[in-house]
């Protein structure tokens, strides 16, 4: 049962309890809302309990608690460093032992025991994101486990039907997702900027609730982005193909097209984009189905994810179950899914490729 102090939040077909301080609930429904989109109801999926802790004195306690039950260390992304323990009563415990990535060793620590998830924050501010972290990681496991597979994939919502985005990073997902946003005018919402998961034999698209990594070139072609980055343009290289970004929050960055979020969707089409430092024309081909396939195999995360390896909730499916899921379900898609590349020079006029785009999804939606 909820009290007025949880939040009752939908990641997908996973209910997440939050439960707060009075002074954090606030927060963390802002944020969760610039996030998710609202209940599915397709799949009964395990819920789960998160406990959100902003006291000074209970996170130094816990920290404190957790790092000397440590017994090794696991990497969950790139860059970061954490410990790993157990807890008095048999659960899983965590510390940030290094983070490279964000500069915040120590901001957080976390245990586990079963569906509930007790985490405690360093700095108030910072507890919506790590939060969202944490239901985030519940939601991929509950959902690999349930059969779905995890694409690297950006998402457009077309009237219930998906446009799946698919390319390893600096090719053009953020840009072909402004472009489409643009080029629809309204008639798309946005799913996600970075991972999909795909499930059943209709494929249906799930959104993932993540950030919108946007770099420079991107801002500076649709300007109204700006303001939601607290930034000046002079703080991010203008160089095609970089690294250095700016996450943006999702809903935000939708508005700005004036479009909304989506929680699912049905895979109807999937674009490739093949950007370059050019002023090369747009041209669009369709790829033959071994082409797609072999595409979709780079693209899948699972059971394998590159960027984030399972640590908080762990699967209960084998990895060698869980890769059969994934090859069957490329194939599936390669051979019903039309597929898309898109070349795309960025120095040439984007209202060309913002027609090229429109024109491609209104011949096939």
């Amino acid at each position: 049962m909820t009290t007025d102090l949880d939040l009752a939040c939908h990641v997908g077909d996973v209910t997440v309890t939050v439960t707060s301080s009075p002074a954090d609930r606030d927060r963390l429904a802002r944020h969760f809302g610039d996030y998710l989109a609202g209940p599915i109801g397709e799949l009964d999926l395990p819920g789960f309990q998160l406990n959100v802790n902003t006291d000074p004195d209970a996170f130094r306690s816990a920290a404190a608690t957790f790092a000397a039950r440590a017994t090794t260390t696991v990497k969950p992304v790139p860059g970061v460093i954490l410990t790993e323990g157990r807890t008095a009563a048999g659960g899983r415990c965590y510390t940030v032992a290094g983070d490279t990535l964000e500069g915040r060793p120590g901001a957080w620590a976390v245990s586990i025991d079963g569906s509930t998830i007790d985490l405690y924050v360093a700095e108030s501010e910072t507890a919506p994101r790590y939060a969202l972290r944490m239901a985030r990681e519940a939601m991929l496991r509950t959902y690999e486990d349930a059969g779905g597979i995890v694409f690297h994939a950006a998402g457009l919502d077309v009237s219930g039907q998906t446009v799946m985005i698919c390319a390893p990073q600096g090719a053009g997902k953020t840009s072909t997702l402004a472009a489409l946003l643009h080029g629809l005018a309204g008639r798309a919402a946005l799913l996600s900027n970075d991972r999909l998961i795909l499930h059943g034999q209709q494929s249906r698209v799930v959104a993932v609730p993540l950030p919108v990594p946007v770099a420079r070139g991107t801002l500076d072609t649709y300007p109204a982005l700006w303001p939601l980055t607290g930034i000046k343009p002079a703080d991010l290289p203008a160089e095609f193909g970089t690294r250095h970004k700016v996450a943006l929050p999702a809903r935000p960055f939708a508005a700005t097209f004036g479009s909304t979020l989506a929680a699912t969707s049905s895979l109807a089409a999937i674009i490739v984009p093949d950007f370059t430092d050019t002023a090369r024309p747009v041209s669009i081909r369709r790829l033959a189905t071994e082409e797609a396939r072999h595409l979709l195999g780079a693209s899948c995360f699972t059971p394998s994810d590159e960027f984030w390896q399972p640590w908080l909730v762990r699967r209960t499916r084998s990895d060698a179950a869980l890769a059969t899921g994934a090859t069957t379900t490329c194939a599936r898609i390669a051979a019903n899914t039309p597929c898309f590349q898109v070349e795309y020079g960025v120095r040439g006029p984007v209202d060309q490729l913002q027609r090229a785009l429109a024109a491609l999804i209104g011949d096939l939606l």
